[in-house]
This record gives C-alpha cells, structure tokens and sequence, in this order.
C-alpha cells in the first residue's frame, strides 16, 4: 500500500506528519533552498525517531571553483540558492539545533555529469518505466 503524501514544506510541515516519526529523514538537496534552513532542521529533528538517522546533502561551498568565482560560478544557481554551506557552517547549524554529526562525506559538484551517477540513474528510470 502506498504511503500518503503530504503536501508542505521543510520550514511549515503539514499537520498530518508532525506527529509521525521516522527511522530516516532525507534532506537531499534541501537547505540550499530554504528560506529558514534553521527551522527545516528543526522540523527534521521532531520527525526522527530515538534511534533514526537524519541524512542531510548539500553543496559543498568551499569547492576551489566556488571560492575561486563565488557567485559568478554557473553552480552557484542563484537565485535557486539561498544559502551557501561548507564543512564549518553546516555542523555549526546542526550543533545550534542539538544535533551532531556522525559522518561527512565530500562527493563533488559535479557527480551528476559521473559515469557511476548517470549509469545509476539510467537504471532508476528503467525500473520505473517497467
């Protein structure tokens, strides 16, 4: 049976979920976008369960080519981007929401133009178009 889907927001969750929790909460390519990423994370953290995981991915903002044309940089897609993360400010919101941070991982800009991405997606798409 599919799972319902709730129409909402990070930062103004639908009332139907506040009172769920979950083993993991994805957050792939979110705070970037968000007007109060502070808040979104706090929503995030009442959707966890006591022992669930939550999964946060962002660009990473002290990439050579970001620090080298800043806003200029193509990838920095504003006005798509509101906020800018690196490896000091991301645990520095997390540590603020009582949160801590068990594993970081750098996987590049540009991970979607990869062999290994495109290959995988192409699979996702073949599975759904089945």
């Amino acid at each position: 049976m599919p799972e319902k889907i709730f129409d909402g927001t990070a930062e103004d969750l639908p009332l139907g979920l506040v009172s769920k929790k979950f083993g993991i909460v994805l957050m792939s390519h979110v705070l970037e976008h968000c007007i109060d990423p502070a808040k979104a994370i706090t929503n995030a953290k009442q959707l966890i369960s006591k022992d669930g995981t939550l999964v946060v991915e962002v660009p990473n903002n002290s990439a050579f080519s970001f620090s080298k044309f800043q806003v200029a940089w193509p990838r920095a897609d504003i006005p798509r981007h509101l906020n800018f993360f690196t490896e000091c400010s991301l645990p520095a919101l997390f540590k603020q929401k009582g949160l801590k941070p068990f594993n970081t991982k750098y996987v590049g800009y540009t991970r979607q133009f990869s062999p290994a991405w495109i290959s995988q997606q192409l699979n996702i798409w073949k599975q759904i178009g089945n």
